[in-house]
């Protein structure tokens, strides 16, 4: 199961710390992560990711690496 499989089973909103923990980073690369555009919404001083939309960011910000055949 992915990252973006788990986070999207999720039936309540992440917060910051839950998504870093989830996604193996720190609290501050997510709050980078947003300022780039993760989907977030702020709740007075608390931000909240909801799952579907930060399952489809990861997806479409994802890059696959295809290994090349040795020669």
């Amino acid at each position: 199961m992915t990252i973006a499989e788990t986070i999207r089973s999720r039936k309540q909103a992440l917060t910051v710390i839950e998504f870093a923990e989830l996604y193996g980073t720190s609290k501050y690369s997510v709050y980078k992560l947003i300022k780039r555009g993760l989907p977030s919404v702020r709740l007075g001083a608390s931000i909240r990711l909801d799952p579907a939309q930060t399952a489809d960011w990861l997806e479409a910000h994802t890059t696959t690496k295809i290994p090349q055949k040795r020669r």
